[in-house]
Order: C-alpha cells, then structure tokens, then sequence
C-alpha cells in the first residue's frame, strides 16, 4: 500500500487504532448503514459455464481481474445480458469497492467501469458498497493497509491448494472508521502521492538521501536558500520589445511535473507583471490548490532562454557544483515536502500561498552534487518524453 506509514499515523492499526476511529465489525458496519450487505458471485448451478462466454457484452470478472492498476477488462470474460439477468446476485456497480476472497485473497479495487451499469462477479470476488460516510477511496486504502491485510490472512482458511475467507467469515473483519474529514484528507494525500510514475521517484530519492522530512539526515543540514536561489532577481536583458521569450501561466505546468502547451510572447507584453525565469530553473507552485497537487517543473527550451509565467511561481535556481535542477524538482514534489509547505501558508481561503522564507529556511540534508546527478540520469530515463533532453 501506498502511504502506509501516513495510514498508520492518522488511524493507526486494528490492534491499536486511534482513538479518531470507530472499529467496527463489517457486519456491525451494515447493521449502522455504513456499508451494504457485501455480496460475492456464488451463483450455485446457475454459475455462467465456459460455453457461456462471449466475445463482448456484460464483463464477469475473475480474481486475476482485480489488479494493483485497478479492474483489468481487457482480459476478462463476458456473458451476454440476458444469461446475466437469470444470475441472482453478484451484480457490482460503479464506485463499489472489490475485495477478492479466494486464491489470491486481499487484492482490491474500486470498480470504474463507465462503459457499464454493472458488472458479474466470480464467486472469487466480494464488492463493498460504501454507504453513510465512507468514502470508497478510503476504503480501498483501508483494505489495502498492513493491518487489514495481516487480519484477512489471520481469518482466511486455507484449503488444498487456495486460502479462502467466505462471506460469513468476512462479517467478523473489523474496519476503522474516522470521520469524513479525515477520510478525505488521506485520500487526497494518497492523490498526492500518487502524480503519473512520481512514486517510483520518491521512493528513489528517499533510497538515495534519506527523508528529508526526519531530523537525522543522512548529509550534512543546510538551509535550502543556501543550496539554491530562491526567486532570483532579473538582470539586465539585452532583448528588444518585439523579441519572443517563453510565457508559461499556470496551465501549462503539470501536477506531473513538466511544461505543457508552453506558447511564445513578445517581451514588451509580458515583461512586467509577471514571473522571469531561465532554463534550468525550477518553478514551484505556491497557490492553494496548485501546490498541493503538485505543480512544478524544470524550465527548459525557452526561447531565446528566458521564461515570463505566473506570479503565482517561486522560482529556484541551482547553484552550480552545488545542487541541481532535478534534485531540486523531486525533493519539492515530494508529498511529505507539499504537505509541510501547506502547514506554511499565509491567507485565507483559496488565496492562501507559500511564503518565499519557508523555502528559503527549509532544513535540508545536501547530498554531493555528483549524488544529484545520478538522480538526474535516473530521471531522464524513467520518462524521456517528459524530462528535458
């Protein structure tokens, strides 16, 4: 599971749960409403058999169907709707949350199949339809958790060849239950987390030079206003009025952490009132939501090498032999790294920003330069098409 240990720490475990959480069986958890009745796709002798199978129609999915990416319905098996209306249970609609419960028992997803009203499911699969305050997305990552997996592995019998935990075993899994809010808040840290191959990248950078949210760092602390410029000012520019430089507005930076639909402007247009940068700088979003949905990127390919973008940038610039752009751009993006500037901001409402001064007196571990350039190459090569070349 992704975020495990910020799962932990906001509702701790089944065996020790915070006390911000309701521990609810599932059956006393359909009893309150929270949940409806889970349900699996025992459908007895009426079970589709493989005759029954057709090239296209309603999709009846098998436990190898329920995947880390989510439901696979390119290698699934379909009926036509007809044989599925004389099946009598096991119908999974959109937003139901799949746990698989034989064979391969606690893999799970969210079904989102808007192609389909509903779906068939195998007698190797149970869904879990959330109800009054339960947020699927919550309840997938519950599922998902250290503690629930070890304690449907606890329950599940195992036979000749497969464990199993049928559907009056699964009354007696407990869940925990924190209010909305705090549902919501993991869900969208998860999403955080979870940017386009950005996860691969944090778990690379915390390898490499350890968290730099923890006091103990593995390289020597320093100020990251010492690592790099924060928001450099604009020299002199031996450009005329009509010249083009890049003009990047917010758009055209990605919560994936690159430039997009970058466009051209004449200098005279856009050189005041906006932000300046040069290639190799790294913008960081500072307004709420931007920041924390991860907006930023390396500047590069500018024309003429200088970029005019949103007010709403922090600009910072590497400093030669010292740090580098894409040092810079991972540690920024880090979800851990968001989450601690969103604890920064001044404003109110939905005008809230990050303060230039808590990047400038972010303690950082600076690893040596030639570290950061195994990052980078590391980099390039985990997405060539969106990395500067």
């Amino acid at each position: 599971m992704k975020c495990q240990s910020q799962f932990i720490e906001m509702f701790g475990t089944i065996k020790s749960p915070s006390s911000l959480c309701d521990v609810l069986t599932v059956g006393d958890a359909v009893e309150r409403g929270i949940i409806a009745k889970p349900m699996d796709g025992n459908h007895g002798s009426k079970h589709p058999t493989a005759d029954e199978y057709v090239a296209s129609g309603i999709p009846f999915l098998l436990a190898n169907n329920i995947t880390e990416g989510g439901v696979d319905l390119k290698h699934c098996s379909f009926i036509t709707k007809e044989r599925a209306s004389r099946l009598d249970k096991g119908f999974a609609h959109n937003g139901d949350v799949l746990l698989t419960h034989k064979g391969t028992v606690g893999r799970t997803a969210i079904l989102k199949c808007p192609d389909y009203d509903f779906v068939m499911l195998t007698p190797q699969v149970t869904y879990y339809r959330p109800l009054k305050g339960l947020s699927a997305e919550y309840l997938k990552a519950f599922f998902e958790s250290q503690s629930f997996q070890e304690e449907i592995m606890s329950i599940a019998s195992s036979g000749a060849t497969r464990a199993y935990i049928g559907i009056t075993e699964q009354r007696k899994l407990h869940l925990l239950i924190p209010d909305s809010k705090r549902q919501n808040d993991f869900v969208s840290f998860v999403q955080r987390a979870d940017k386009s191959k950005f996860a691969g990248l944090k778990s690379q950078f915390i390898e490499m030079f350890g968290n730099p949210m923890v006091e103990e760092q593995k390289y020597p602390l320093m100020k990251l206003g010492d690592c790099c410029v924060i928001n450099p000012k604009r020299p002199k520019i031996a450009l005329s009025d009509k010249d083009p430089v890049s003009f990047v507005p917010m758009p055209s930076v990605s919560e994936e952490g690159y430039l997009q639909d970058v466009s051209d402007a004449e200098y005279d247009s856009v050189k005041k009132g906006f932000t300046y940068f040069e290639n190799g700088d790294v913008l960081f979003a500072k307004i709420t939501p931007c920041m924390e949905n991860g907006k930023g990127a390396i500047a590069h390919d500018l024309t003429n090498g200088i970029g005019m973008g949103s007010t709403e940038f922090h600009v910072l610039r590497p400093l030669k032999g010292r740090s580098n752009s894409y040092w810079l751009l991972t540690l920024t993006r880090l979800p851990e790294f968001r989450d601690r500037a969103a604890h920064n901001m001044s404003g109110t409402g939905g005008q809230q920003r990050v303060r230039a001064d808590f990047l400038d007196n972010f303690m950082i571990g600076l690893p040596p330069i030639d570290k950061q350039i195994e990052l980078e190459n590391i980099c390039r090569v985990s997405d060539k098409s969106k990395y500067l070349n």
